[in-house]
């Protein structure tokens, strides 16, 4: 076996025959106790549709070959005869299958040409200026190389519930197909709290700020706020829902509205209002300045 042969093998499916059943699973995300480590909470998930685990206790992730190397501490070599010799005999091993692009939703002004992890320096190094670990940006965020206007550009991007990608770099943002992101919690059994976010860096800026990879609550992240009319519905599913929109007028009116649909929704805006989101706030002050306690969350 290779490698690329054993990166066809989806994680899920090994973990199963290393004896590690999952405590949670919401959509592409599964939740686990560690198989590298003893824990009694479950902090390392898989994402299906990457292929791909991470360790919120470590900080490592990574593909397939990675984890059994961490698991056994052992070579590359030595992984990859582990996972010939657990697989060879089970015929009905799940194998890893991208998206493949023409299931991405597009618009005709942006033509997804490629999609992988997040390498490129310039990527990562606007991820950083705007002071967002590289680890913890991995976790979420993908780099991708499309045609718009028939200039061949590239950007972070960022699923959406759509079908389609959010798509970031420093100079632009725009999207295949617009829609907002859904990020499932891990709190087990149906999470009651939501936390409403404007944009992606938003969220990430408050899981650097609450030290929290993996949020245990259910995260919407709007993307736009003219999503927000559309979910109130959906909002409302939840006990209490807490808000980290913009304070501008855009992000003051949906944040009314929601406040106005929602008996326990909660405005943390308060905490950046001289700052043009959460994430300018985080990216200017310093973290010992920070009253971590302001910003821990009602549930």
């Amino acid at each position: 076996m290779n490698a690329a042969q054993a990166k066809q093998i989806q994680i899920v499916s090994l973990l199963e025959l290393m004896g590690h059943k999952p405590s949670l699973s919401r959509g592409s995300y599964f939740w686990y106790k560690s198989p590298i480590r003893s824990e009694r909470n479950y902090s390392f998930r898989v994402h299906t549709d990457k292929n791909c685990w991470y360790d919120a206790g470590t900080g490592e992730g990574g593909n397939i070959i990675k984890l059994v190397m961490e698991c056994y501490q052992c070579d590359m070599s030595d992984a990859l005869k582990y996972i010939a010799s657990l697989t060879n005999h089970h015929h009905n091993i799940n194998l890893y299958e991208p998206t493949p692009i023409t299931e991405i939703k597009q618009s005709k002004g942006v033509q997804i040409k490629k999609v992988c992890p997040l390498r490129n320096q310039a990527l990562v190094q606007y991820v950083e200026s705007r002071s967002i670990p590289f680890a913890l940006a991995n976790i979420y965020l993908q780099e991708v190389y499309f045609y718009m206007k028939d200039k061949h550009l590239f950007g972070l991007c960022w699923s959406n519930t759509n079908g389609g990608f959010e798509i970031r770099n420093k100079y632009f943002k725009t999207s295949s197909s617009k829609g907002y992101t859904f990020l499932p919690g891990t709190q087990e059994g149906q999470s009651k709290t939501v936390n409403v976010f404007e944009g992606m860096f938003d969220f990430l800026s408050y899981c650097v700020i609450t030290n929290s990879d993996l949020p245990r609550w259910d995260t919407i992240i709007l993307n736009s706020t003219s999503f927000v009319k559309g979910m109130i519905g959906q909002i409302q599913c939840y006990e209490m829902a807490n808000l980290f929109l913009d304070p501008d007028q855009a992000g003051s009116r949906a944040t009314k509205l929601i406040k106005e649909n929602h008996l326990k929704a909660y405005d943390y805006s308060v905490n950046y209002q001289n700052f043009e989101d959460l994430n300018h706030y985080h990216n200017s002050v310093p973290s010992a300045q920070i009253n971590v306690g302001e910003w821990m969350v009602r549930n």
